[in-house]
């Protein structure tokens, strides 16, 4: 009989700093790359959902705060703006132009419109 192979579950110890201290570049790296992940020009609603959790977690601990450096007001505007790209890219079910929602191939012509985020 051939050896089982079974994932072990995954636990998470995370803890968020209580000393006020945030790691900004890491955190800005962290929202860079999952941008590049989920809202490259190739897409779809998991991927989406899951850079509007990452996003939602990362702004909890982001937005509330007043930094005193450049990097961290970019931060803070970088969540946003991501905020409201995933939302718009979530509204849009279609693929149009080189944006591809692999949920959604096909352009549809009831979007040919603006999106509007407030």
């Amino acid at each position: 009989m051939p050896p089982s192979l079974t994932a072990l579950p995954l636990r998470s110890q995370f803890e968020p700093e209580t000393d006020g201290h945030l790691d900004v570049p890491d955190l800005t790296n962290s929202l860079r790359s999952a941008m590049v992940r989920h809202m490259g020009i190739v897409r779809d609603r998991a991927g989406l959902d899951e850079a509007t959790r990452d996003v939602a977690f990362w702004c909890r601990y982001v937005l509330a705060r007043e930094f005193d450096l450049r990097a961290g007001w970019e931060l803070q505007n970088l969540l946003t703006i991501s905020g409201l790209m995933i939302e718009a890219a979530l509204e849009r079910e279609e693929s149009r132009g080189v944006h591809f929602r692999r949920d959604f191939p096909a352009p549809d012509e009831r979007w040919k419109r603006h999106i509007v985020c407030k």
